[in-house]
């Protein structure tokens, strides 16, 4: 497996770029987000690659960070999502955009990338939130606001509603306790 390239970027587009290393041409498909890091044509530079091989034809995909290509390759084992669609989608979203996305189960910010409708905007929540959410969630709660959200899901709140209402909670105050938590969240 290729892990990266690190050659001179000789052209690029919205969708490809191709990078010259030692003498060989490589044509990478690439996101729009990595296409914004690239930097101008001539100039050196390293991208992270995952190769896609089947009997017909050998593909090389290109990513600016290894966090884009880790989502890649989840996005990817997700039954009837291939390279096209999970390119299609790193480029409508970042990385940390997709993950909240699938967290807070929010279909409808799904099925406005590329590629994607109702059915795989569903396939991709079910498929991934226990591979991304919980590392997410773990980082950006405290204790107090992951327990708050359990009281409300156990409330009858969906867990779209309880996040929500949690994180407005702890915009107007982010020291906010348990009780307060849970208080002010049924009241939004």
């Amino acid at each position: 497996m290729i892990e990266y390239l690190h050659g001179k970027l000789i052209e690029k587009t919205p969708t490809n770029a191709i990078v010259d290393c030692n003498g060989i041409g490589y044509f990478l498909n690439i996101t729009v987000r990595t296409f914004d890091e690239l930097p101008i044509v001539d100039t050196e530079l390293l991208l992270f690659m995952h190769l896609i091989h089947r009997e017909d034809v050998m593909e090389l995909y290109g990513f600016i960070s290894c966090r884009e290509r880790a989502m890649f390759r989840k996005l990817i084992k997700v039954s009837q999502i291939g390279p096209r669609v999970a390119m299609g989608i790193l480029s409508g979203a970042k990385v940390e955009e997709l993950e909240h996305f699938i967290y807070t189960e929010d279909i409808e910010s799904i099925m406005k990338l590329p590629g994607v409708g109702r059915k795989k905007a569903e396939r991709l929540i079910l498929e991934l939130r226990g591979k991304i959410v919980e590392k997410e969630r773990k980082e950006t709660l405290s204790s107090d606001a992951e327990q708050a959200i359990e009281v409300l899901l156990s409330l009858g709140f969906t867990k779209k509603e309880a996040n929500s209402r949690i994180r407005s909670v702890l915009q107007e105050n982010e020291k906010a306790d348990l009780e307060t938590l849970v208080r002010k969240s049924i009241k939004y």
